[in-house]
């Protein structure tokens, strides 16, 4: 699912106040225990008796403690919402000019995606899916996928969509995957247009030149799930390791080329600036 802007700063605001109460809580708490048991006996009986409570459930109190700062320290690795912020206004001024040849169409039809590489994904649906059983062999939550997390525009926001990307570079999966496995631009155009009638050699034609498996092409067939006539898939690395890959695909056969995709080299660079600061 793409990461939701209203989520990351509830979560990014959460994360701030747990690091200043841990902070503070951790120093107050130290100066405390210091507080021998000699001296706040003499004090008012109120105070005595909250010394003393605190000093018998330290324990407790310091995994409570721990607790609050590992809590923010997980929520603080998604990362600042303002970079991300910055990150989908890259992504929609470059669905605006990657396709201006489309004015009058729908935004949906053309869209920019940003997929991550991660080594475990839980997604008990998928088109591979036999059954109740989400997985198989190769296709474990450990397998390595290239999973959504920003995507262009206002709408079609909600995807699940993702690609297999194990360390077996043979079996990734979607010009993403192979994208990602080559450490190259990949762009797949003039694809045939599918529909509920489709024979099985058109829809073969589209599994083989997009490096989906046969299942998955046809499932999103009988679906009547609209399936892109061209895309283009960009590598990104991130402080000189590989990312991601930033995903264009629009439902006209030359809506993504070659030429467009090298065009906006300087803007994928832009977004893996971003990501160092996003991470």
């Amino acid at each position: 699912m793409i990461r939701k802007s209203r989520i990351r700063l509830w979560t990014y605001w959460v994360a701030d106040q747990l690091g200043l109460v841990g902070g503070f809580s951790v120093l107050g708490f130290g100066s405390i225990m210091d507080v021998e048991s000699t001296t706040y006996e003499k004090w008012p009986k109120f105070a005595s008796v909250i010394m003393t409570w605190v000093h018998s459930n330290s324990l407790e109190i310091w995994i409570i403690l721990g607790t609050i700062g590992i809590v923010g320290w997980f929520l603080r690795r998604r990362g600042d919402p303002w970079v991300w912020e910055k990150i989908q206004v890259l992504l929609d001024k470059f669905q605006e000019v990657a396709y201006k040849d489309f004015p009058n169409h729908i935004k949906d039809h053309h869209r920019v995606t940003l997929f991550r590489y991660r080594k475990w994904h839980w997604q008990f649906r998928t088109p591979m899916t036999d059954g109740w059983w989400p997985w198989r062999p190769g296709r474990w939550p450990w397998s390595g996928w290239l999973v959504p997390v920003m995507r262009s525009g206002k709408t079609s926001k909600k995807t699940r969509a993702i690609f297999l990307a194990p360390d077996d570079g043979d079996k990734a999966e979607g010009v993403a995957g192979y994208a990602w496995a080559s450490n190259t631009v990949t762009v797949a155009d003039g694809l045939p247009a599918l529909v509920a009638t489709s024979s099985d050699a058109r829809i073969n034609t589209y599994a083989q030149r997009t490096f989906c498996p046969t299942a998955i092409v046809r499932e999103y067939v009988q679906q009547k799930r609209p399936l892109p006539r061209s895309i283009g898939a960009i590598p990104i690395e991130v402080n000189h390791e590989q990312w991601g890959v930033l995903v264009l695909d629009s439902r006209e056969e030359n809506g993504v080329t070659i030429e467009l995709v090298n065009n906006f080299t300087l803007t994928v660079h832009a977004i893996g600036q971003f990501l160092e600061k996003a991470k």
